[in-house]
């Protein structure tokens, strides 16, 4: 069997753990140690990049809950990169993909760090804008811009929380102008779902890109906005 590979490499202010490899052994390899070690320089976020890895055994899957709790003591992030599909299904049968934020290509990560670096220097450079249109109870949101960690996502909280206060009986999220969508923003959208559903409304998303449709698919959501 192939033996496991490990690589770091910083991306923006992110640590970035490659490994290839299997998982059923050499598990001392991946251990709190490494992450710990990584922390020590000050990263804003651990990046764990499971692009090559064949297989995930059950031992690493705890040793992945270790190392989250790591993270979280440190008040860092934890992002899974480039997770199979079969890998994914590994995490959701065993009822904890919800507890990582999971990137699908390091473009999105870049993206990410680009995002959140704008935040802290110029929280209004991350473009967001809505705009509503009503035809009867029937309302259109026409988002602009990144739905991203660092722009003022709960703007679309409000927006929503506005038509159904003006009695909407469907809402459709247009997202044509929207050219990025990370995990972490996934929340804000389950949670406006959870609100047309509470009040009977039907919310559909419209338009999305490619990168968009993709993230929504890997999150499990896209069914819930009729994609």
């Amino acid at each position: 069997m192939e033996d496991l590979q490990i690589s770091v490499k910083k991306v923006g202010s992110a640590a970035v753990v490659k490994f290839s490899g299997n998982f059923d052994y050499d598990l001392d390899h991946v251990n709190e140690e490494l992450i710990e070690k990584q922390l020590s320089s000050s990263p804003d976020a651990i990046v764990l990049d499971m692009e090559n890895v064949k297989k995930m055994a059950s031992a690493f899957i705890n040793r992945l809950v270790k190392i989250l709790r790591i993270v979280d003591k440190e008040k860092r992030r934890l992002y899974l990169l480039n997770v199979s599909d079969q890998s994914i299904k590994v995490l959701s049968m065993v009822n904890i993909i919800g507890r990582f934020s999971i990137l699908h290509s390091e473009a999105e990560l870049k993206s990410l760090h680009n995002s959140s670096s704008a935040k802290n220097e110029n929280p209004s450079s991350v473009h967001l804008s809505i705009s509503r249109s009503a035809e009867d109870s029937k309302h259109r949101l026409s988002v602009s811009g990144s739905i991203v960690e660092g722009a003022n996502t709960s703007l679309i909280l409000d927006e929503v929380k506005s038509s159904l206060g003006s009695g909407a009986s469907s809402i459709i999220l247009d997202l044509a102008k929207v050219d990025l969508l990370d995990t972490i923003s996934v929340g804000i959208l389950l949670m406006i779902q959870k609100m047309c559903e509470d009040k009977k409304v039907t919310i559909k998303i419209e338009n999305p890109n490619e990168v968009i449709t993709h993230v929504l698919e890997m999150n499990e959501v896209g069914r819930l906005f009729g994609l």
